[in-house]
């Protein structure tokens, strides 16, 4: 796992306020809506909390978020509301390490753009096993990650064309490929972030669908899989046709999102002993 947002915590964390971001978290509460109610989880590279916050809002009993880097769980902990009275439980930790984590096992487990910080299958399957281990019989696992393709090169230089960094990007992000991963099992990818006047880059990994699902099987993961494509509520859409939409995006970047999507949310549920496994 990567230590490279100590030194990039705050203008990253202004990405999280993108018309890009707010989609992605009306996707994700419809998805956890029927599952979270008063229950506890668990939201590995929680990054400065956006989620282990959002959780909490949308119905969590108790939340510990975990990230590797000392810089985002220092401005996690800054960043409580004053409506929630009871905040997140903050750690430090490396989610490829196999660890056992306080309160563990929890029903529902999120994470937030964790696996594409997998530089090798070997370490990808390491996070699913944390996941795993951590994870409730019959729970689930929601993670937002790049789309599923066979071709994740392909993908990104279609989506860097329809919405290059000139025109805003998606959500002030635009990720280029720059090589292939030992065995074939994606790409690396330089990513550049730009909010306002502010730029930073950082490294991550696209792995193709197969290998993702894979992993998750190795991991221990056996039961229903699913994928859940990036879709842009019809508010959004209403928004920008009315000269106005959150995060400020232009109606030509929120149409373009049903034309190459930015992201995909992989739903996998733990399956408990004697349950087959399931793909869709």
């Amino acid at each position: 796992m990567s230590t490279q947002y100590n030194s990039i915590s705050d203008p990253y964390y202004s990405i999280r306020h993108s018309t890009l971001a707010y989609i992605e978290q009306a996707n994700v509460d419809e998805i956890i809506a029927p599952l979270v109610q008063s229950q506890k989880v668990l939201d590995l590279a929680c990054g400065a909390g956006f989620y282990s916050y959002k959780y909490l809002e949308w119905g969590a009993s108790h939340v510990l978020g975990i990230d590797i880097s000392p810089a985002q769980i220092s401005k996690a902990r800054t960043m409580k509301p004053a409506h929630i009275p009871n905040p997140p439980t903050f750690a430090v930790a490396d989610c490829t390490h196999l660890t056992l984590y306080p309160g563990a096992p929890y029903p529902l487990i999120h994470a937030s753009w964790l696996l594409n910080y997998s530089p090798t299958l070997s370490s990808l399957i390491s996070t699913f096993r944390t996941v795993a281990l951590n994870l409730a019989p019959g729970g689930t696992f929601i993670t937002i990650l790049k789309p599923p393709t066979d071709d994740p090169a392909a993908l990104v230089e279609r989506e860097r064309a329809l919405r290059p960094m000139e025109k805003g990007g998606s959500g002030g992000l635009v990720c280029h490929v720059v090589g292939e991963m030992e065995g074939g099992v994606g790409v690396k990818l330089d990513v550049r972030a730009r909010k306002g006047e502010d730029e930073v880059g950082f490294e991550c990994f696209y792995h193709r669908r197969e290998v993702v699902e894979r992993a998750a099987r190795e991991g221990g993961l056996r039961g229903r899989l699913r994928w859940v494509g990036m879709r842009v509520p019809g508010e959004f859409l209403e928004g920008v046709r009315d000269g106005g939409v959150r995060g400020g995006a232009s109606r030509e970047e929120v149409e373009s999102y049903g034309v190459v999507s930015h992201y995909a949310v992989l739903v996998v549920e733990k399956g408990g002993e004697g349950e087959g496994e399931g793909v869709e």
